[in-house]
């Protein structure tokens, strides 16, 4: 990701290097825009990726060189899919 912060907020873009879940399908790789970024009591953060569907929540390390979270994606294409996984990010 590149994010840039304003106070609390912050915005950019990310690309994800995989996409795999653990029934087997292979999203594959691909990027976009993180919107929508907070930072709540200095370490938490709130964000998603291009749409509010595309929902992450995590914590920024100590030593602020990487941070991870949980991720919630909705699709909506003629039948609800809720996926939940997991994320990182490396400085």
């Amino acid at each position: 990701m590149q994010l840039s912060q304003t106070g609390a907020s912050f915005d950019g873009t990310y690309y994800a290097s995989s996409f795999i879940c653990t029934n087997g399908f292979n999203g594959g790789s691909g990027g976009g825009s993180v919107v929508n970024g907070t930072v709540f009591a200095g370490h938490s953060v709130h964000f998603h990726f291009d749409v509010e569907d595309l929902d992450q929540h995590g914590m920024v390390s100590a030593d602020r060189n990487s941070m991870g979270g949980t991720s919630t994606w909705v699709s909506s294409d003629g039948s609800t899919v809720t996926m939940t996984g997991n994320w990182t990010a490396h400085r």
